[in-house]
């Protein structure tokens, strides 16, 4: 799995939710935030638990694996010292959905929505992307970035991929 070309993807994804004014992956991350750049996301490289798949078919063996490699979408809302919970959730509350439909319109992290050019960009067979699934979110919590506590929401999202390599079977 190519997790730099997936963060990448994920990142432009993220860009184009109505709303939303900067997206960073983890490769290109800012010392701090600025009131000019929320909300923004953060896309950051989670756990990547995999395991291993035998197959037998027509006398080849087929050991791949399948791997899970699970990302963090962190949305930066607002500076917990310049506002309060309920308003930061009011906020969030208008991107809970957006986050859910953009990636479900995009099991494979593009679909024939997307423009040309990104399609182009990112080929999700040659990165190892089965599916792209998020399937909850953090609520609205408390995390630092840099010096500075912000209310935010992560949704976690998980991307099955796979590896294989095939030999053939002595007989």
């Amino acid at each position: 799995m190519n997790e730099a070309s997936i963060a990448t993807q994920i990142t432009a994804i993220l860009s184009n939710i109505t709303g939303i004014k900067r997206s960073y992956d983890y490769d290109e991350l800012p010392k701090q935030l600025t009131e000019a750049d929320l909300p923004a996301f953060v896309v950051l490289i989670g756990p990547s638990p995999s395991r291993a798949v035998d197959h037998l078919k027509g006398g080849r063996a087929s050991c791949g694996v399948d791997e899970v490699q699970d990302f963090i979408l962190r949305n930066y809302i607002m500076p917990a010292t310049q506002g309060r919970a309920g308003e930061a959730a009011g906020r969030a509350i208008l991107y809970l959905s957006r986050v859910l439909d953009a990636f479900d319109a995009r099991p494979h992290l593009v679909n024939a929505d997307d423009t040309e050019a990104n399609q182009d960009d990112f080929d999700y067979a040659t990165a190892g992307v089965q599916h792209a699934f998020v399937g909850s979110h953090s609520g609205i919590v408390l995390r630092p970035y840099g010096p500075v506590e912000y209310f935010a929401i992560e949704f976690p999202l998980r991307i099955d991929g796979d590896r294989t390599t095939t030999k053939i079977l002595n007989n």
